[in-house]
């Protein structure tokens, strides 16, 4: 092997390690979470947050609680963490475009959720839902990080303000001016109050 062949090697290994790091470095998402937990392993990005996903995380961040639910006795704990991820598992898969749905609202997601079953102590009820709630905060965090989300998210404002003219154009032929504030009169004539009156339209049905 000549010193060019060995050189060029060199070259070609710098570039494919700093691909792999590229390709295996986590997008730096919405920053909606400090310390987002990951749903899979490093290598792997699933379009879709399934059962095996779901229940990584929901383990992960049960770990980094330190409030006094989680000091609570192993078995409660781990039946609170046992009925977050059942939760989740009713739900079915989580995909961008399920979690677009409800506005990448982890609250309105968790809202989807069932709330903690029968059984549940009150300190295991209370673990319950700060876990669920945890759980989706870094769901949603998880699907801003994906490659395809900003185009995505831009497709999502064109279609949704789409359909907000249309909606105000089905309603606009109901609404018009009221004679008292169209215009006021002044010594130099008449001219509009304002250019957006308040109160100046009203609504014929």
């Amino acid at each position: 092997m000549s010193g060019l062949e060995t050189v060029l090697l060199k070259v070609a290994g710098t570039a494919l390690g700093a691909l792999v790091k590229t390709l295996l470095a986590q997008a730096p998402g919405a920053g909606t979470t400090a310390d987002p937990a990951r749903p899979a392993p490093r290598w792997r990005r699933p379009a879709e947050l399934g059962e095996a996903e779901l229940a990584r995380l929901t383990t992960t961040l049960a770990g980094r609680l330190h409030t006094p639910g989680s000091r609570l006795p192993e078995h409660e704990r781990l039946a609170a963490l046992d009925a977050v991820q059942d939760a989740f598992a009713g739900l079915g898969a989580l995909d961008p475009d399920a979690l677009f749905a409800l506005d990448l609202d982890p609250d309105r997601l968790a809202a989807a959720l069932p709330g903690p079953p029968p059984g549940l102590g009150d300190a295991a009820r209370a673990l319950y839902g700060e876990l669920l709630e945890l759980c989706c905060r870094h769901a949603v965090e998880y699907v801003t990080t994906l490659p395809g989300f900003g185009a995505r998210a831009d497709l999502e404002v064109i279609r949704r303000t789409g359909d907000l003219g249309r909606e105000l154009d089905a309603v606009r032929p109901g609404w018009v001016p009221r004679p008292d504030r169209r215009r006021r009169t002044s010594r130099s004539g008449t001219r509009p109050t304002s250019r957006w009156p308040t109160g100046a339209w009203s609504c014929t049905g």
